[in-house]
């Protein structure tokens, strides 16, 4: 079994450390010399050596997940001639019907042209599909 301590003994309750004679006198003064002195410049590598830790750390995870990305990723070889191939026959099926293409032909870009509404279909609009409600709100 443990022993149980005593805590009324008169040797636990003595404080075993004690601080060296004149400490607390020179205290004072050791303080001010340490500060007062000045702090040498430091070395080029001491600014250097961060940063360059620093790079490489990133250079490091890029090239990790490059090649994560280059293992685990299915090799497929298309070349730009395939790949507008494949577009132009999607458009010939009317699959794709837009292309990068339709960005620059203004005829045939739906964001340029405009449209006009006849007055009378948004008169048909607003008796058939807006309430009294929704009307007497426009003002």
């Amino acid at each position: 079994m443990k022993e149980k301590y005593n805590i009324e003994q008169p040797h636990l309750k003595e404080n075993p450390y004690s601080v060296p004679e004149g400490y607390f006198s020179a205290f004072q003064s050791n303080i001010s010399e340490i500060t007062s002195q000045k702090g040498s410049k430091p070395g080029a590598w001491s600014v250097i050596k961060p940063q360059l830790a620093l790079v490489s750390v990133f250079a490091f995870v890029f090239l990790m997940g490059y090649g994560a990305i280059k293992i685990f990723s299915p090799d497929v070889a298309v070349t730009n001639s395939d790949k507008f191939a494949a577009n132009s026959a999607l458009m010939e099926e009317h699959q794709l019907e837009s292309s990068f293409i339709d960005f620059f032909d203004n005829e045939t870009d739906s964001l340029t042209q405009k449209q006009e509404i006849d007055p009378a279909e948004i008169i048909e609009y607003l008796n058939t599909d807006a309430g009294f409600v929704y009307l007497a709100s426009l003002d």
